[in-house]
């Protein structure tokens, strides 16, 4: 089974396809939907879905659940949503679940949060001052999936899986690590 995840944004929509046996990413990428002033970002987000066909090939995709007062990215989920039953369920007749799935779900796998907290603030100390309460933690949360997805790439680096190596590179290079691990924790939570 395949399942594959995506952490929505407009000019960062992060994805990541995981083999659900071997949890294996298959494809990880960041896709930049951005458009002109009056262009039409469902257009172009349809455009680049269109130019990734191995998408298509996913058993389960996995919409991260966007909050009421961000009505944008629920639109941009919600086109997310339509283009996969369309072309799926509808054109091809498979029977795959496209799921909102909370963001909560993926912060289960960061297993010492604390401790990554707690190194992230002696690291950046007055970087967060003066951010409180949901805002601090949002930004701790960021950190701990960043940390927690580099040690789960380290470790299958560790079990013999060297191709993991570009994974690696290529996460360490990226200037949306956080988006890029949102996608793949929330792929393997759903495992």
């Amino acid at each position: 089974m395949i399942i594959l995840s995506f952490d929505v944004g407009i000019k960062n929509l992060a994805y990541c396809q995981l083999d659900s046996c071997t949890s294996d990413i298959l494809d990880w990428n960041i896709i930049d939907c951005s458009v002109p002033k009056n262009g039409n970002v469902i257009v172009k987000l349809i455009e680049e879905l269109e130019s990734i066909p191995n998408l298509l090939e996913s058993d389960t995709i996995l919409i991260e659940k966007q909050p009421s007062f961000n009505p944008q990215m629920r639109i941009i989920s919600t086109a997310i949503y339509v283009y996969f039953t369309l072309r799926l369920n509808y054109e091809k007749g498979t029977k795959t679940k496209i799921l909102y799935y909370s963001a909560k779900n993926k912060l289960k796998l960061c297993m010492d949060t604390e401790s990554i907290q707690n190194k992230n603030e002696q690291k950046s100390e007055g970087t967060l001052r003066g951010k409180k309460g949901k805002r601090k933690s949002y930004y701790y949360n960021k950190k701990a999936a960043i940390e927690q997805t580099k040690i789960f790439i380290e470790d299958n680096i560790k079990n013999k899986k060297s191709w993991y190596d570009k994974y690696l590179i290529f996460f360490n290079k990226s200037k949306k690590k956080d988006d890029l691990a949102d996608s793949y924790l929330q792929a393997l939570a759903y495992l």
